[in-house]
């Protein structure tokens, strides 16, 4: 399997000017490098940096003072609001993204709204989803952030709606206050991912950088993937037509080659597959949206695959096959054939 790495350079020049300005010392960026690095608690940072957990917690203790933060999850978030405001500095997005906030409260979405332009983003409101596909129409729009339960037509119905003349974009995010909502089921209509309320906005941000940023070095560089994933399965996966979504994949259960492949959502793994279409090897790093370990409701056991890193000229072929077939699900949720 082809493997991906990247150089971490432009991460941490980003972290450099950010250091910079906050006058914070060069061991407090290691600290805030680890933190980047996926290690969310002070044991682990401490492991990795080889100091004592007293001494990590001194030295968050000083970040929060110089940033005005008070939490891990707060820094984080003033991090990426400077690396959108480094990218448009140096041009490296086509243009500034642009987001509708659908909501049947103003008063949320219109706070919703003004965080997100704090984050550098271009924004519009709705608050109902007639006018929300109307504005669909007329502007030039990369994603929608809509509320689920709204009163009349509700977030999936207007993700219905929406699918019949825009089938990928702009890519739609549902937020919702209830956790009775099928995050497969969603993905499977068409929807990048479902935000538990109180919204993260740390999440919030990542998950439409992530999904806008097109660039596989910039990719590479915002989502820092400078090491090598678990792979999945020791076979090639060849994929059903079923299994196929513009975001992601659906893959048996059936591929996974050992007890040491982690199946945690969240967790990012190495895959290699090939489209229905074609023999030549698809390698691609995945993220792990949602597990299904037995037969349900008519649906197989297997994971469903988020593409995070992926060659351009493959994730074109891809999308090639989406459009051709028409297929509307971000990630498929797997039936039974």
């Amino acid at each position: 399997m082809k493997t991906m790495t990247t150089s971490m350079e432009p991460i941490k020049s980003y972290l450099r000017n950010f250091a910079e300005r906050h006058q914070i010392s060069r061991r407090e960026t290691d600290v805030i490098e680890a933190i980047l690095n996926e290690h969310s608690n002070i044991k682990d940072i401490a492991v990795q940096l080889e100091l004592s957990p007293s001494t990590v917690n001194n030295h968050l203790n000083n970040i929060y003072d110089k940033t005005n933060t008070s939490s891990k999850a707060e820094l984080v978030s003033k991090i990426l609001a400077e690396v959108v405001s480094r990218y448009k500095e140096c041009n490296l997005l086509r243009r500034t993204p642009r987001v509708l906030v659908l909501d049947d409260e103003p008063e949320l979405s219109e706070g919703l709204a003004a965080i997100l332009q704090k984050r550098g983003f271009r924004v519009h409101t709705s608050s109902n989803t007639q006018d929300a596909i109307e504005k669909v129409y007329e502007l030039d729009l990369d994603f929608v952030v809509s509320d689920i339960r709204m009163p009349g037509r509700d977030g999936f119905d207007f993700m219905s709606s929406l699918k019949q003349s825009h089938k990928y974009n702009p890519k739609v995010i549902f937020i919702t206050g209830h956790s009775t909502y099928n995050l497969a089921q969603a993905q499977d209509m068409g929807a990048v991912t479902i935000i538990q309320k109180p919204i993260d906005y740390e999440v919030l941000v990542k998950t439409l950088l992530e999904n806008y940023i097109e660039d596989s070095f910039e990719r590479e560089s915002f989502l820092n993937l400078a090491k090598k994933y678990p792979s999945f399965s020791s076979d090639k996966i060849l994929l059903e037509p079923n299994q196929i979504g513009f975001g992601g994949i659906f893959v048996p259960l059936a591929y996974k080659k050992g007890r040491g492949v982690p199946l945690d959502v969240g967790a990012r793994i190495e895959v290699t597959f090939s489209l229905p279409t074609q023999v030549r090897d698809i390698p691609a790093i995945c993220e792990i949206s949602w597990v299904r370990d037995v037969n349900e409701n008519g649906y197989a056991p297997g994971i469903g695959l988020k593409f995070i890193n992926i060659s351009e000229p493959d994730i074109e072929e891809v999308r090639k096959y989406v459009r051709e077939r028409k297929i509307r699900a971000f990630i498929p949720i797997g039936r039974l054939t």
